[in-house]
């Protein structure tokens, strides 16, 4: 029986072995198509992202059509933009698990990527309007805009309701702003109401000066610059104290293992098996994987100073930002005039999803933790009471075989809780927005920022074109601040 139980370990932790083995030439492909797209080199990346390896891949596929359509979005092929993210949209909705969990498998994207999948798609297809010199194709894909606007307002409502009172992702003012404007570019009188009530769900600095032009009912452009590439996710590390876990074991049989076991032989057993010390994974914790973030502590007891580690994703604080408004300046190439107008930050992306995290901290992963600590104990007490037992000739032999078969089984757990780091990180870091009004031409695009914390304070994007009948002005800059 021992034997077979021992066999079945090791098969197990070969498949897991060969799953991380498959899990990391992933991460290396994401992590290319990433550094291609942050330099600007969208058509390595999308190499990278079509290549047959990546089609395998299926569990990371919503994820390799959310990039590709981000990298043809940033490079302003709206078609193939429309192509790739409605077929990730479609796929996601295939594979999504209940949204209040951040530890399904398969990656199927987040609320705010959702979102933001909806909202590149409604303009995408007002982009693709404005070059459409067909007024009936150019009318249809207004109403797809609309649609996917329509579709990004019930997603919102529906996290109103899953989330209800909780301090999460249920609103964004840039899906609204977005919204607004693609209702008003109709030119339906009905859409213009609708309009009116999404503008004042706008960014506050905006709501203001979109109003006033829906009153007005003047053609100015919405310019909307997305800055700066998302950080990658981090891994945290979350201590587990025993003390915790004792107190959480429900099993009548494993209670009666502890006590008959005693507390006082678990603990000084336990180090001996492989788990940490608590002061020594407070520096582990304290490190972390970037060297900034703070431990947390699910059980801070010094009297049992034993603890197990459980790794999360997390996102950093920002540490700088570009300043809350901006000044876009456009020069005309031909004679090198400048027009300036204000622009004001419509979205922080990594202020929003690093609040998100930091508020399912201690509720979700405290939960996850529990559980997997309690995995642990299943196999550790059971272990630590057959290594108490061992006597006489061969016991050397015998506690060695019994440490194995724990270690075995312990990577077999680890591997099954192993923190998902994907994400969709090629997404903005900040949006900024603006109504300017230009005639029709080509023009060199910079922002400057005057309450910038970031060096240098100002980005060239290069050459945008206004064309007759345009209602949005898009650029993008994917390089780091």
């Amino acid at each position: 029986m021992v034997k077979q139980s021992t066999a079945l370990l090791w098969s197990l932790l070969f498949l897991g072995l060969f799953t991380e083995g498959c899990a990391s030439s992933e991460a290396l492909r994401l992590r290319r198509a990433r550094e291609a797209y942050l330099s600007r080199d969208g058509i390595s990346a999308q190499k990278e992202l079509l290549s047959q390896e990546a089609e395998k891949a299926s569990q990371s596929r919503v994820l390799h059509l959310f990039d590709l359509g981000r990298i043809s979005f940033a490079a302003g092929d709206y078609a193939s933009s429309v192509k790739y993210l409605t077929e990730g949209r479609a796929l996601s909705d295939e594979k999504r698990a209940d949204w209040k969990s951040f530890w399904n498998k398969s990656y199927s994207g987040t609320p705010w990527e959702y979102s933001w999948a909806h909202t590149a798609l409604a303009i995408s297809y007002s982009a693709l309007a404005d070059q459409e010199v067909n007024p009936a194709r150019s009318a249809d894909l207004r109403r797809k805009a609309r649609a996917e606007v329509m579709l990004a307002d019930s997603h919102l409502e529906n996290l109103k309701r899953i989330f209800a009172g909780e301090d999460r992702y249920q609103e964004d003012p840039y899906v609204r702003l977005v919204g607004s404007f693609v209702h008003k570019s109709t030119g339906e009188r009905q859409d213009h109401r609708i309009a009116e009530l999404l503008a004042e769900k706008a960014p506050p600095a905006f709501r203001d000066r979109l109003k006033l032009g829906l009153k007005k009912g003047d053609s100015s452009l919405l310019a909307l610059f997305d800055l700066g590439t998302l950080p990658q996710l981090k891994k945290r590390k979350f201590v587990i104290g025993l003390s915790t876990l004792f107190g959480a074991i429900e099993d009548p049989g494993l209670r009666r293992v502890v006590e008959r076991i005693g507390l006082q032989v678990l603990l000084e057993l336990a180090p001996e098996f492989g788990l940490i010390a608590l002061s020594s994974a407070a520096v582990g914790a304290a490190e972390g994987e970037d060297g900034s973030e703070a431990p947390f502590y699910l059980s801070g007891a010094i009297d049992q100073a034993v603890g197990l580690v459980l790794e999360i994703p997390w996102l950093p604080e920002e540490k700088k930002s570009p300043g809350e408004t901006a000044l876009l300046q456009v020069e005309v190439t031909e004679n090198q005039s400048v027009s300036t107008f204000p622009l004001v930050l419509a979205c922080n992306y990594q202020s929003l999803i690093h609040h998100e995290y930091k508020v399912r901290e201690s509720k979700e992963f405290r939960a996850k933790a529990i559980s997997m600590g309690l995995q642990y104990l299943a196999i550790l007490i059971p272990a630590i009471e057959a290594y108490s037992r061992v006597k006489g000739d061969g016991a050397l032999l015998k506690k060695l075989g019994i440490l194995a078969s724990f270690y075995v089984a312990k990577r077999v757990i680890d591997l099954a809780n192993a923190p998902d780091l994907r994400s969709w990180d090629l997404l903005p870091q900040y949006s900024y927005a603006g109504l300017v009004q230009l005639p029709t031409g080509k023009y060199r695009a910079r922002l400057s920022f005057s309450d910038s914390q970031v060096n240098p304070s100002t980005r060239d994007l290069g050459t945008v074109e206004v064309r007759e009948g345009q209602r949005f002005l898009l650029a993008s800059d994917p390089s780091a601040f």
